[in-house]
């Protein structure tokens, strides 16, 4: 199974555009099992492609295929 990492290019399980990984974090509730329960992700405005970026849970995210 493929899992999230680093690089990896994802979208919200809501919708959204494609992200792209930059690094995986520590989260409020993260315990020794799941020790990176959060991605920090970057993406590009639709409109002006500006670059945006946002830290999200791993378990409201999907791998884009």
């Amino acid at each position: 199974m493929d899992e999230i990492k680093e690089g990896s290019v994802v979208r919200l399980k809501s919708g959204g555009p494609a992200m792209t990984v930059i690094f995986l974090t520590a989260g409020a509730y993260s315990s020794e099992n799941d020790p990176k329960n959060k991605a920090h992700c970057q993406w590009f405005a639709e409109s002006g492609g500006k670059p945006l970026s946002e830290t999200f849970p791993l378990t409201s995210l999907l791998l884009d295929e």
